[in-house]
């Protein structure tokens, strides 16, 4: 085990330029991810159908795999154009 001193410096050094710290484990199983997006989806729909309907017009949802297929594209292209150097940005 690492003494107190060693420990004490090791959080010091774990909080340094940080306001928080983030705490690493282990990752999210494949299950848990897929159960996190699909309850994300619906709360998105139930928010987005909710404020529709308080300025008075209806929301249908209609799943399609093409427009889901164009969207991930779109944002894989984004996330890729986000770590670009600022200069081949824009």
């Amino acid at each position: 085990p690492l003494a107190s001193a060693e420990l004490s410096a090791l959080k010091g050094e774990m909080y340094l330029g940080k306001d928080v710290a983030i705490p690493v484990g282990p990752k999210v199983s494949s299950h848990t991810a897929e159960a996190l997006e699909r309850n994300i989806e619906n709360e998105l729909k139930e928010n987005i159908r909710m404020i529709r309907m308080r300025i008075g017009f209806e929301s249908a949802y209609e799943d399609s795999e093409v427009r889901d297929e164009a969207l991930r594209a779109y944002l894989l292209h984004l996330e890729k154009e986000c770590v670009l150097d600022s200069d081949w940005a824009y």
